[in-house]
């Protein structure tokens, strides 16, 4: 007898996020249909097939995740985005969760938000946002830790 797999586990073997597999659970269509594929394998071929594998989000990044505020869906949407989305994964991945910290502890602020904006080329109001919410101020803090020159190095 094949063992039913809990959709816990199952975002555990596959590395899908929970929170997808939720939603194929609840939705109607072919995403129900994949949802009750990958429950209907076996634990096994599931372990086997995907449990070597590393994982979405790597450790360093989960660190970086939990430092600077933002989801593992957002980091990982960067990190394979284009443009400014896949300058600013470069960017934050260059530093430790621990130097991001100690960068933002320093509270230099030498650039302003549009002159910031226009170099990274995200947008004004995102970066107003990242300001006046604090779960995302540390983001904020690290860009504005950098100077123009620094900044315009690296996003060119």
């Amino acid at each position: 007898m094949i063992k039913k797999l809990t959709d816990k586990r199952l975002s555990e073997i596959t590395k899908i996020p929970y929170g997808t597999i939720a939603s194929w659970k609840r939705s109607d269509g072919y995403t129900k249909d994949i949802y009750l594929f990958f429950k209907n394998l076996d634990p096994e071929f599931l372990i086997e097939n995907f449990g070597a594998k590393t994982p979405i989000i790597p450790l360093r990044d989960k660190e970086v995740v939990g430092a600077i505020g933002i989801s593992q869906g957002t980091l990982y949407g960067w990190k394979n985005g284009k443009g400014h989305r896949k300058k600013l994964y470069d960017f934050i991945a260059q530093f430790s969760a621990k130097e991001i910290l100690d960068i933002c502890a320093k509270e230099k602020d030498s650039i302003n938000d549009k002159t910031l904006s226009k170099i990274t080329k995200i947008p004004y109001q995102t970066l107003q946002g990242w300001k006046k919410y604090e779960d995302r101020q540390v983001l904020y803090k690290l860009l504005k830790s950098f100077t123009q020159e620094e900044l315009s190095s690296f996003f060119s």
